[in-house]
């Protein structure tokens, strides 16, 4: 199997500056704290698809997999939005013998007479089918953004946690804030040390790839 993204998506954020600003207060159209914010968002997304096995930016895809004679092709990247083609070895199948049954699974299933209920062929092991499909949501600043509003949520709210407790007294050893919680190696000039806790692992868990779920 194999996946080269064919067109990227311009920005993988998860979150806006403008969310977070709300979220800290400040008036409308005050870019102060832009400088610091930006690179937290960038750090943030990233961390979340990492953790999550999966990129949630809009992309285009040709993706090649094994075909298992059974009815349906598992693609990696969703929600799936749209196949452009599906060939094999090639040549390309007719794009009326199938259909995308679950985009947030992922499911493109092989039709029989217009219906489910066919099979795609079975390739002994190898990828020979080759499938051209766009993948994602729409991100948060974009016009007609989809992203889920709780995957939304998390990213804007460990945003804000961090930038708050950056540069904290090291001594401390626990912090809370909500659903969100801090803990700072203790000793002088110890680094900051920040992940997930379980809450938000857990708020997670629902957005992760079908491969770490």
């Amino acid at each position: 199997m194999g996946i080269v993204v064919t067109t990227p998506a311009s920005s993988h954020d998860l979150t806006t500056y403008g969310l977070v600003a709300l979220e800290l207060g400040l008036a409308d159209g005050d870019t102060s704290l832009q400088s610091r914010i930006g690179p937290l968002i960038a750090e943030v997304s990233d961390e979340i698809a990492r953790h999550c096995g999966r990129t949630f930016a809009r992309q285009t895809y040709t993706e090649t997999l094994e075909g298992y004679g059974d009815a349906t092709l598992y693609l990696t990247h969703r929600p799936i939005v749209s196949v452009t083609s599906v060939s094999l070895d090639g040549t390309a199948v007719d794009a009326a013998t199938y259909s995308i049954i679950s985009a947030n699974g992922g499911q493109v299933a092989a039709l029989s007479d217009g219906y489910p209920g066919g099979r795609w062929g079975y390739t002994a092991g190898y990828p020979r089918y080759t499938v051209v499909y766009t993948a994602g949501y729409i991100l948060p600043g974009n016009t007609g953004e989809n992203l889920p509003p709780a995957l939304r949520r998390v990213a804007t709210e460990v945003v804000v946690d961090r930038h708050i407790n950056a540069g904290r007294d090291t001594s401390v050893t626990s912090r809370s804030m909500g659903d969100l919680s801090v803990t700072y190696s203790s000793g002088a000039g110890a680094a900051v040390m920040i992940g997930f806790p379980s809450s938000v692992v857990a708020r997670l868990r629902p957005f992760m790839s079908r491969r770490f779920a």
